[in-house]
């Protein structure tokens, strides 16, 4: 993995920015985080919220619904 790669991987996303990558307000990732839903998160300091950018996309790819017709 390039450093670029290594760099991108380790993104740490505010909460406006994971808010506009999932379509869903910045009051919806609150709703989730004080009710154990959503992305995960890290707190940074004592009041910084955080996003990785790789936990994010595992948490979009898991939440993706496959349909089989049924």
């Amino acid at each position: 993995m390039s450093d670029k790669e290594q760099e991108n991987s380790f993104r740490l996303l505010n909460e406006r920015e994971t808010a506009r990558r999932l379509a869903v307000s910045a009051h919806a990732l609150r709703y989730w985080r004080a009710h154990g839903g959503g992305p995960p998160w890290v707190r940074v300091g004592e009041r910084l919220v955080r996003y990785e950018m790789d936990a994010l996309r595992g948490w979009i790819e898991r939440q993706a619904r496959v349909r089989d017709g049924r």
